[in-house]
């Protein structure tokens, strides 16, 4: 029962950032969100910063499941998954986005985002070492540069996106992917 609240408080948490932001939240507003009473989120969680960094952590868990698909394929995928996410909520890139300015002043929040960018990253460096092999004159030394590049396209597409409504975010991603495919 005790792990079941902490995780209703990590989740309501998340819901909560994401929808208004760090500084708009309050201890009391993820309290009231996961039906608990605010002393019981200070009994789990210290300081707003500990429950921050709980809920980053369980937002960036990794929900993939490996397939039987060939590596093109499977990078393909990801990217039109990325492109469908363009095309519904972005409660998780707001929030991301959002807590890599308090990381920024913040060495525990920024300690979880340095990891969760490290593990996308190493999970694009997989792909992308699979997707090389099969390619002829093509260096895996070029994969993690590679990697961080996906990395940073990727995400400044879901940014760009954010600040700038107007953008054809799921056309930039289509061109993004034609690009990356097209030069590996």
């Amino acid at each position: 029962m005790p792990e079941q609240t902490r995780e209703r408080i990590v989740e309501a948490a998340y819901q909560v950032l994401a929808r208004e932001g760090y500084d708009a939240t309050s201890v009391k507003d993820i309290a009231l969100a996961a039906g608990v009473a605010p002393g019981l989120v200070h009994y789990y969680f210290k300081a707003k910063e500990d429950l921050v960094v709980a809920a980053i952590s369980w937002a960036c868990k990794d929900h993939s499941e490996p397939d039987g698909r060939s590596p093109e394929e499977q990078a393909l995928n990801a990217f039109a998954g990325s492109k469908a996410e363009l095309a519904g909520p972005r409660e998780f890139y707001r929030l991301l986005f959002d807590m890599f300015g308090v990381g920024m002043h913040n060495p525990a929040v920024a300690d979880v985002l340095r990891r969760f960018v490290r593990d996308d990253r190493a999970r694009i460096e997989r792909l992308a070492h699979e997707v090389l092999a099969l390619r002829e004159n093509r260096g895996a030394d070029a994969v993690p540069a590679i990697a961080a590049a996906v990395w940073g396209g990727v995400f400044g597409i879901f940014l760009q996106s954010l600040v700038d409504p107007e953008l054809d975010a799921g056309a930039a991603m289509d061109a993004f992917a034609r690009m990356v495919m097209t030069s590996t």
